[in-house]
């Protein structure tokens, strides 16, 4: 099991004022970083080498085979079974059954890859003086909650939820908010290094792409790029020598035709 969430960590409003879109993020998100990606970084450095059938050299996710297992119930990796597994924060969920959530979600019928800003309405509706009064907290709790019902790999909700929880120490609901959070990383990070097309890391929504950034520590430099199915983010200058990081985006393109082809029926 990762390790935990035992007790409060303070952090000042000045730091919670950046945000993770402008290429900084809020001091809470830094704290839970540190928490999120270093056992993350351990687990993956220990899988390596591991053969996984799932996956190439690259670690690129096969997603013929993964909509094909996710819909047979006798194959380990039933959707349903999946699901409710991880939205009731079981640990003992290994990284293939994460492979399969993270990039099965796409098949399901409530994949949006671009509709998460509900949860930054939310946000921008409290007002600042207000956002650590428990009622606020307990808005966003609610709030985040009814978001991740829908769609459990919302990371703009799971960071929220994760400021709120910690704010109200709920620890235990923190913990599992903390798994799921890491458990998504743990999915993305195990496709690539980021540093190419060839091994870029492959995500199913682009707000991902600035999540992972900001997780390992990089800031967005401020010019993307669209390169095939590939979106490059610049990023600022870093002491790893990183010019930028590149997301497989497919998923979220093959929705963007599947809805502008349902149009086109539609005028028919």
């Amino acid at each position: 099991m990762l390790a935990e969430h035992s007790g409060s960590m303070p952090v000042s409003d000045k730091q919670r004022s950046f945000t993770i879109m402008s290429g900084s993020m809020p001091g809470w998100l830094f704290r839970l970083c540190s928490i999120i990606i270093l056992p993350l970084m351990a687990i993956l450095i220990s899988s390596a080498g591991v053969h996984n059938p799932l996956h190439d050299g690259k670690h690129k996710p096969d997603y013929k085979l993964i909509e094909k297992n996710i819909k047979r119930k006798n194959s380990g990796f039933y959707y349903p079974e999946l699901i409710a597994r991880f939205n009731e924060g079981d640990t003992t969920l290994n990284l293939h059954e994460k492979v399969h959530l993270y990039f099965g979600f796409v098949f399901q019928e409530h994949y949006r890859p671009y509709s998460e800003s509900s949860v930054k309405t939310l946000m921008n509706n409290i007002p600042e003086k207000d956002i650590h009064q428990k009622a606020s907290l307990e808005k966003i709790v609610f709030r985040t909650d009814s978001i991740l019902n829908e769609n459990p790999f919302n990371l703009n909700a799971l960071d929220y939820a994760l400021f709120a929880l910690d704010e109200l120490h709920d620890y235990s609901k923190f913990n599992k908010r903390l798994f799921q959070a890491r458990s998504i990383l743990e999915a993305i990070l195990h496709t690539g290094d980021g540093l190419s097309i060839k091994t870029c890391y492959y995500v199913i929504s682009p707000s991902h792409e600035y999540h992972v950034l900001g997780y390992l520590g990089y800031r967005f430099g401020g010019v993307q790029s669209l390169i095939g199915n590939c979106d490059r983010l610049s990023v600022e200058s870093n002491a790893d020598g990183i010019e930028g990081l590149y997301f497989d985006v497919t998923p979220c393109f093959n929705h963007l035709s599947s809805i502008f082809n349902d149009l086109i029926e539609q005028k028919r």
